[in-house]
Formats: structure tokens, C-alpha cells, sequence
């Protein structure tokens, strides 16, 4: 993939010569990648194991996801995308029925991610997105370091999926879900019509825009959980419920109250031991810890210097410095 990542670069060297950087489709191995102003045109281009890497600005999806692909922003959050601006997808994304194994990370939606209801789609992951929900039957899936910004019940439905993982997300809703694992989650107060689940690690909590909790659903397990409110036991149906605590709001996040943009602990909170093996529960626990700049899993570039004038020898120095991201 350095071919990869050498394409990108000179992709956002050239977004400060030119109003927009392009965005770069290249084959699987980085052998090929080939510059397109628009979505659709370098969607239509697209194969299946495609990566297509989406610069910062304001995009569109005119066609829904029918193949493969792997699709790549560069970050949702400006303090950490600075250089490369963020990248906002104006609306949703909607996925097709041959979608499987497809990926996304690193972008903001003002929508939501949509796709099938009844034939599960496979081995899709969400990582490090802002959206407003999501909808879709989905199996052996993951989503993670992302924040799902509806509250109310039933906005994000996953139609009975199984084996999926929800990790390291601010999620208030979760419905219709089925044999996975929910660790390490932020905010959840609402679930619904969910039966055999893991909840490991997590924060309930409330936070303003939630809408009520219910109570429909068997066969979860609840540990190590801590609540701010008697939510867990009420509204999730549990065969099994162990080491959950309940604490204030007030002695668990640092601001005092949740929000998406509050959501560090405080340090003397008895929540930052209180995970299975004395972890942290919450987005920053874990193997994965949620990342606050939302920056994908690519290489970042995160500093640029261009000399305004050439040198003694006529050369225009030019200073790329590039993060490599462990995940």
C-alpha cells in the first residue's frame, strides 16, 4: 500500500494548489490509483476491493453501495484535520445487496447508513464515523470508535443480526440485535427487541435528546457495566447480570454531564476501575480506545510546509509530515 499512500499524498499537496483535492481510486495491492472529482464517476469506475480515498470537503452519494469497496475520508473532527480539511458526506450512505465486506471510516454524515432489511449483508466495518444512525441487517460486523448521534428508539435497527460487535461508540439506541457483543459503548439507554447479547464494559446513561428506555428483549448478559440510572436492569431483559455499578452522572465524566463532545471520565471516577480486570469502562477503555479526532486507520498527514519561493537552486521545499495510525 505505499504506492497508496504516495498517491494521497500528492493528492493533498495538490488541494493547496488547486479549490479541491481529488479523490483517489486505487486497486487493492496500490499498484493503480487513478484521481476523479466526483463520487459517482469513481463509484461507476470502482471493482470490488477497490479503495477509494475520499479528500476533505463536501461530498455527495449519488448511487447506493452495490460492491465492494473500501472507503476512506480524512477525518471528521478540523482540530485534527487541519491540513487535509475534514470530510462530510452530505445525507447518507445507502448500501446494496452485494455490499459485503465493504468498509468505512474516517467521515462525517449529516444522514444516516441505510442498506438491507432482510438478507443480512457480512463483514462490514464502520470505524471512526459521525452519523446519524444506522439501519441494516448486518452479520459478522463491526462497528467501532464511531458516534451514532440519535437517541430515539428504534433509530438504529440492526433486523436480528448476529455476531456483530458495537465497540467503543457513543450510541444511545440500539434495536433488533442479535447474539453480538456490546463493549466499551457510551450513552446507551434504549434497547430494544434484543436477545442474547454481551453489554461488557459500558456506560447507560441518559443523555438529553434519549428518548425512553423500554424493556423488550431476553437473553442478554450485563457485566461490568456502571449506570447512572437503574436503566440496565429495567430496561434490557437479562439471564444474567453481574459486577454493574450505579454512580452519579456527576462523579463519572469529567464535564459533569454527557455529550458528544464530553465524554472523558473523571480521573478519580470509580468508573475508570471498574471494567472487567479493573479497566476503564467506556470509549476510552479497551483494546481499541475511541479516537477524539476521528481520523481513519491510513497513515494522517497532519503538518504541511510549503516554502512560499524557490530556493538558491530553483527547488520548492516542501514538508510533509505523515502519523502512521495503529489502528
Amino acid at each position: 500500500m505505499k504506492k497508496n499512500l504516495f498517491f494521497i499524498l500528492i493528492s493533498f499537496f495538490s488541494s493547496s494548489i488547486f479549490a479541491q483535492a481529488p479523490i483517489m481510486l486505487c486497486d487493492s495491492l496500490g499498484n493503480t490509483c487513478t484521481p476523479y472529482y466526483q463520487i459517482d464517476s469513481a463509484y461507476a469506475a470502482a471493482v470490488d476491493g477497490n479503495y477509494m480515498y475520499i479528500p476533505g470537503g463536501i461530498f455527495t452519494f449519488g448511487s447506493s453501495i452495490n460492491k465492494r469497496l473500501h472507503i476512506i475520508g480524512a477525518g471528521y473532527r478540523l482540530d485534527s484535520a487541519i491540513i487535509t480539511n475534514t470530510t462530510q458526506i452530505s445525507g447518507g450512505i445507502v448500501l446494496g445487496a452485494n455490499a459485503s465486506g465493504s468498509s468505512f471510516e474516517g467521515m462525517y454524515l449529516t444522514g444516516s447508513i441505510t442498506g438491507p432489511t432482510i438478507n443480512a449483508l457480512q463483514n462490514l466495518t464502520f470505524k471512526y464515523l459521525n452519523i446519524a444512525s444506522i439501519s441494516l441487517k448486518m452479520s459478522n460486523s463491526l462497528l467501532r470508535s464511531s458516534i451514532v448521534r440519535t437517541g430515539t428508539t428504534n433509530a438504529n435497527l440492526f433486523y436480528t443480526g448476529i455476531n456483530n460487535e458495537i465497540s467503543n461508540c457513543f450510541i444511545a439506541d440500539i434495536g433488533q440485535l442479535s447474539n453480538s457483543i456490546i463493549q466499551n459503548c457510551i450513552g446507551i439507554y434504549t434497547v430494544n427487541n434484543s436477545v442474547m447479547n454481551l453489554f461488557k464494559n459500558n456506560i447507560f446513561d441518559r443523555y438529553p435528546s434519549a428518548s425512553n428506555s423500554s424493556s423488550q428483549g431476553s437473553g442478554n448478559s450485563l457485566v461490568y457495566n456502571v449506570y447512572t440510572t437503574t436503566c440496565p436492569i429495567y430496561c434490557i431483559s437479562s439471564i444474567y447480570a453481574a459486577n454493574n455499578i450505579l454512580l452519579s452522572e456527576a462523579s463519572v465524566f469529567a464535564a459533569g454531564t454527557l455529550t458528544t463532545e464530553n465524554m472523558q471520565l473523571q480521573p478519580a471516577s470509580a468508573a475508570m476501575t471498574a471494567g472487567e480486570n479493573g479497566t476503564q469502562v467506556g470509549v476510552f477503555g479497551g483494546l481499541f480506545p475511541f479516537k477524539l479526532g476521528g481520523v481513519p486507520s491510513n497513515p494522517h498527514v497532519y503538518q504541511k510546509s510549503i516554502s512560499p519561493s524557490t530556493n538558491s537552486n530553483g527547488q520548492l521545499p516542501v514538508q510533509i509530515k505523515v502519523r502512521a495510525e495503529g489502528y
